[in-house]
């Protein structure tokens, strides 16, 4: 009884024996293969995965550059405002240069020998003029002028020595004292600039009056 007993405890551990080497058995090629597959292809996947990333965060990037593009374009067609030097309404200046404040051509004159001196000679049909006398240098009756075609008259003082007119007529017009001894022309342009073929036919000489007032009695 005792060896049967034995006999059959020697057959159990050599079949859990033969179970244990069978479980340890070494995986074959084919199944090794296809693992081999599997991992290369996961590993393929992952590097697909994050070559489509990167190509998204090009795209997206290329678009805001494209947009930023664009933007500056559009910034340098703005309009610039422009400042004009000049304040006040918008006035044509004569080719002569004359000078402008505002609206209002300004001329000085002054007496040289028995001719009126005009600075500058020349002003626009339409535009308002000034002319300022310098009375240091306009000795006896030449302080007192007249021009009919141009519709003025005044008598300067050192107190009040500015007259405004605005021209409605283009051409060369005189400009006397009232003893019609001194004289000088001012040319009124045309409104574009041109000079007028007019000129004013100058009157008969009056009275003789030196620089010194003494023949017309103006004195000094």
């Amino acid at each position: 009884m005792t060896n049967e007993i034995d006999n059959n405890d020697k057959k159990d551990i050599q079949e859990d024996s033969e179970f244990s080497l069978n479980s340890n058995e070494p995986i074959s090629e084919s199944e090794n293969k296809e693992q081999s597959e599997e991992v290369a292809e996961k590993i393929i996947k992952g590097h697909e995965s994050i070559s489509i990333s990167y190509k998204t965060i090009y795209k997206i990037g290329g678009f805001f550059i494209l947009l930023i593009l664009v933007v500056m374009v559009f910034a340098s067609f703005r309009p610039v405002n422009v400042i004009s030097p000049v304040s006040g309404a918008a006035v044509a200046v004569p080719s002569s240069n004359s000078q402008v404040a505002g609206d209002v051509q300004v001329v000085k004159m002054h007496i040289e020998g028995s001719q009126y001196v005009f600075e500058p000679s020349t002003v626009k049909v339409g535009t308002l003029v000034r002319l300022e006398a310098d009375i240091s240098r306009m000795p006896g009756c030449s302080k007192s002028i007249v021009s009919t075609e141009l519709g003025i008259r005044k008598s300067f003082t050192s107190d009040d020595n500015t007259i405004t007119f605005t021209p409605t007529k283009a051409g060369t017009f005189y400009i006397t004292c009232s003893m019609n001894m001194y004289r000088g022309t001012l040319t009124v342009l045309q409104a574009d600039g041109s000079k007028s073929s007019y000129v004013q036919t100058q009157s008969a000489s009056g009275m003789t009056c030196g620089a010194g007032g003494g023949g017309c009695g103006c004195g000094g």
